[in-house]
């Protein structure tokens, strides 16, 4: 029977034990290895995800144009006015003014543009707006939406 020790392997890989001589036998991992090779992608991990967290809205934050914001309050005011009121407050859907909004996460907002609510009136608007103009129109809504 053949156990190797002390051995510095040079690819992680190559930290296995052999626990008998027969080329059939189990081989285990070294539990240190293990631990380190996990807390290594953790942190990798943790790392990754902090970065994309501070990278993300800055790309969320899309530029529009004068004529592309004219284009989304006038798609609120009028297309979005036709069930929830043209001035917002409310009609055949909910009001959709600040305090109306508010506790309600810009998330679940923003997907209720995209995806529509199932059971409701409120129809889909993924086919007509992106991501970045329904993050905008969430935003405004937020905090008082423009008149025009």
């Amino acid at each position: 029977m053949f156990i190797a020790t002390n051995c510095k392997p040079s690819t992680p890989t190559q930290t296995l034990t052999q626990v008998n001589s027969n080329p059939k036998s189990r081989v285990k991992m070294d539990p240190m290895l293990h631990q380190t090779t996990m807390t290594r992608y953790v942190t990798r991990g943790l790392l990754w995800g902090l970065w994309l967290m501070l990278l993300l809205p800055a790309c969320n934050a899309a530029e529009f144009t004068p004529s592309d914001t004219h284009r989304l309050v006038n798609l609120v005011r009028q297309d979005c006015g036709s069930c929830h009121g043209l001035q917002l407050t409310g009609g055949l859907g909910p009001s959709l003014l600040p305090d109306a909004l508010e506790g309600k996460p810009t998330s679940f907002l923003v997907s209720t543009i995209l995806a529509g609510r199932r059971g409701t009136p409120m129809p889909p608007w993924r086919g007509l707006l992106t991501e970045q103009e329904a993050l905008w129109i969430v935003e405004h809504l937020q905090t008082g939406f423009p008149k025009e």
